[in-house]
């Protein structure tokens, strides 16, 4: 007999994984791992809140590397790390690009106020250099940029540490 499951938890592992399997496999396998070192025969959404540490530290491909790379800071305030998760959260186009004004949206809910385009812009052209990674890569042209990450896999360990940090829910 197998574990079970609540019927919204594929789609929360979907959403957080954004689509790549390593993600989806590691999310499941220590919420799995969660629900079985408690006895329980279904596997929770606590299960898998506990899991994120796990999945996080399992991650492949240098994606903790370049996370910590872009969001390195020695101001205790700095914005680095809400604005990569809002960049992560914002709506992209069909090839993964997003305008600073997507990023808008995403970085209120996280900051919980208002904040003008000025405010974080800097922060995106610091993502594109080499002291930052690069993490995101601009095209286009003035007042019309376009950002995307250069490695998209590191979106869901972005999230991921949003969703540890208590940012997102």
């Amino acid at each position: 007999m197998g574990l079970g499951y609540p019927d919204s938890l594929p789609r929360e592992i979907a959403e957080l994984s954004q689509g790549y399997p390593h993600y989806t496999h590691l999310l499941s396998l220590w919420a799995g791992r969660q629900a079985v070192g408690k006895r329980e025969a279904t596997v929770s959404h606590a299960n898998l809140e506990a899991a994120i540490p796990e999945a996080m530290q399992n991650a492949t491909g240098g994606v903790q590397q370049e996370y910590e790379k872009a969001v390195a800071s020695s101001q205790p305030d700095a914005l680095f790390e809400k604005v990569l998760l809002a960049c992560a959260l914002s709506q992209k186009g069909s090839l993964g690009k997003f305008s600073a004004t997507d990023v808008r949206t995403p970085l209120r809910s996280i900051l919980m106020r208002d904040i003008s385009t000025g405010a974080y812009q800097s922060h995106l052209a610091k993502f594109c250099e080499s002291e930052r990674g690069p993490i995101l890569k601009k095209s286009g042209k003035r007042r019309s940029y376009r950002w995307r990450f250069v490695n998209p896999q590191v979106i869901p360990y972005i999230l991921l540490r949003g969703r540890q940090a208590g940012l997102i829910r």
